[in-house]
């Protein structure tokens, strides 16, 4: 197997499917799954411990990639406890998957060289600016991760040593000539039918229903004719963002802001520096010596960085950094850097938790106020949109009082604060207004106090500066609707039933006379259309998607003979010839077809890895445990 692996583990195939499966959590901090107590243990994956603290950043990452994706929608959904917690089971599940496979990869002796590392980062998109890598990114997305260069590559270096691992296994996977051939030509094939159809509606509109055919339908069908519950409410909306639609800011207001606040609108001072890392023992401190006595003798920098420095991205560039502010780095850095005055002027040594660094400084940035004309219109909408906040802050506290002070109406609520009542139709659980829609808002309105009480709603925050009250105005309880509301109904579906029922005598009447090799005459005035189909595909949109779906589940006729079947639709039932099947036996490669079959198999293989590894794995969920107990 690990033979297999190594063979694989440049595969392209397999990749275009792991980037969806196996990189789902680069950049998204899951931490160290090593050293926690017991009790903090999400899960124990064959003695190898995924802590709560690592569980829960991961979920934090998966939230923020929904509310990315999703918008306004995932805040609605995400109120729901149930869904949260599906979404947690999810993170646990792959995290457990990721241990399983580090697992496997270091089982099967496969690594990742430094070189593979450092290109795999400087290819991240994210990383680069205007098609280019750019340090200064790189290193400000992998701190504000919680990630320094050094743990980042190794979270890479194990997050690459997965991917050859599963492609690995998902390369060896592949299309049988004789399985590709047999798929295209399934799906070359034509089929060409005669086929008639009966009108159900033509059948059934000449028939009366008796009172007891209406009775017993409605009895044996009650559910169709449910009523759900149904509520109309009375509401007031308080939102910041549209109370801030009625702010006067001008620009006066804009330039004394400014100029109170420029300290906000400067750039952060810069610095550009190269560094040399050596290890922070005996050999370093020697060689960091050594460095000293060559850089006071002349030496360049950036050839010694090469030489020495164990920094392999910043080394290949003669320790070069790039441009930074302060934070980024690391406090002992940031204050040796900072310490630094000139340009060209080179540090002792410093120590900080990844070792020995020389630093050279390369570069300053001033901070430097920007211009207030690039800054206006961001000060603008800030100032309204604080506005907006403002009132709404002054507002929430008399609005959440008087809910409670007076709570069988909102009038006096609406008189006392300028807002509005306003009121919305009869709408089910189902089927709410957009603005009533939301979790939240749901579980008040159907709530007792709302419901059953008839009292004012608590406050219902439904985002920041957004919040409503809801009180009960009409409700109808789920029933049955009585047979005199729906009598017409139930009629027209017994005469519907009665139409089908005689249709399916006709089409069996007729798929005797054909299969008795009689012809078919079809009076000019029955409910019977006849029609042919001829070499139609499976995706075919020229005719009923019953017919055809029913025409190609037939049985292949014999030369020069038919066979005949029936499908039953909504308000049709047709009777189908199945004349001829032809397939296209031209020996032409698809190669999007052989691309599609490669990756269902390697999806299947994928899968069953993972099963594999799980079944004989011992998993364990500490957490569970203990709630149970």
């Amino acid at each position: 197997m690990l033979e297999r692996i190594r063979e694989g583990s440049q595969g392209t195939v397999a990749k275009v499917i792991l980037g969806a499966v196996i990189l789902s959590f680069a950049l998204a901090g899951v931490g160290s799954y090593l050293g926690q107590p017991a009790e903090s243990n999400a899960a124990i994956v064959n003695g190898e411990r995924i802590s709560n603290q690592a569980l829960e950043g991961a979920v934090r990452n998966e939230r923020d990639r929904l509310k990315q994706q999703f918008g306004d929608n995932f805040d609605r959904v995400a109120a729901n406890p149930a869904f949260m917690e599906q979404v947690r089971a999810s993170v646990l599940d792959r995290l457990i998957t990721e241990v399983l496979l580090d697992q496997l990869v270091i089982d099967s002796e496969l690594t990742v060289g430094d070189d593979q590392v450092r290109q795999a980062i400087r290819e991240i998109p994210s990383f680069q600016v205007d098609g280019q890598f750019s340090n200064d990114r790189y290193m400000a997305i992998i701190n504000a991760q919680g990630y320094t260069a050094a743990s980042f590559r190794e979270f890479m270096r194990s997050d690459m040593s997965r991917r050859q691992l599963v492609t690995g296994v998902l390369d060896s996977e592949f299309v049988l000539p004789g399985e590709l051939t047999r798929e295209q030509s399934l799906l070359s094939q034509s089929r060409s039918i005669r086929y008639w159809t009966v009108d159900v509606e033509a059948l059934s509109k000449d028939v009366i229903p008796t009172e007891e055919q209406v009775q017993a339908y409605y009895d044996a069908n009650q559910f169709a004719f449910n009523q759900p519950e149904m509520v109309s409410v009375e509401f007031i909306e308080l939102n910041a963002a549209k109370l801030s639609e009625k702010s006067s800011i001008s620009d006066e207001d804009v330039e004394a802001y400014y100029n109170t606040n420029i300290e906000l609108y400067r750039t952060s001072e810069e610095r550009r520096a190269s560094h040399i890392l050596l290890a922070n023992d005996e050999d370093g401190q020697a060689t960091a010596k050594k460095i000293e006595a060559e850089l006071a003798a002349g030496a360049d920098f950036a050839a010694l960085a090469e030489e020495y420095s164990a920094d392999t991205f910043s080394s290949q560039k003669g320790g070069d950094l790039d441009w930074f502010a302060r934070g980024v780095m690391g406090d002992e850095f940031d204050a040796a850097v900072f310490a630094l005055e000139k340009e060209g002027a080179v540090s002792g040594e410093v120590v900080t938790p990844f070792g020995l660094h020389i630093i050279k400084l390369t570069g300053l940035r001033p901070s430097v106020a920007k211009p207030l004309s690039e800054v206006a219109t961001e000060i603008k909408e800030d100032l309204i949109r604080n506005d907006g906040l403002e009132q709404y802050y002054q507002l929430q506290e008399e609005v959440t009082n008087l809910a409670f002070e007076i709570p069988d109406s909102l009038n006096e609520l609406a008189s006392q604060t300028g807002l509005v009542v306003q009121s919305s139709d009869l709408f089910s659980r189902n089927a709410a207004p957009t603005l009533l829609a939301d979790d939240r808002v749901q579980a008040a309105i159907f709530s007792d106090e709302v419901l059953r009480d008839g009292l004012n709603s608590d406050p219902i925050e439904i985002g920041e500066g957004h919040l409503m009250v809801v009180r009960l105005k009409e409700h109808q309880p789920s029933h049955i609707k009585p047979l005199d509301e729906v009598r017409s109904d139930v009629a027209l579906a017994v005469a519907a039933e009665v139409g089908t029922a005689e249709a399916n005598v006709k089409a069996d009447q007729m798929i005797a006379t054909l299969k008795s090799g009689e012809q078919l005459i079809v009076d000019a005035d029955a409910p019977v259309q006849v029609q042919t189909e001829a070499d139609f595909s499976r995706n075919s949109v020229a005719l009923n998607p019953a017919v055809r779906d029913r025409a190609f589940a037939m049985v292949k006729p014999a030369e020069g003979q038919s066979t005949y079947d029936k499908v039953v639709g909504r308000g049709f039932v047709s009777v189908i010839a199945l004349d001829e099947v032809k397939t296209d036996t031209a020996d032409v490669a698809d190669s999007a077809l052989e691309q599609r079959l490669q990756q269902q198999a390697t999806q299947h293989a994928y899968v069953e890895l993972v099963n594999t590894l799980r079944a004989s794995a011992e998993i364990e969920y500490p957490k569970l445990v203990v709630e149970q107990q």
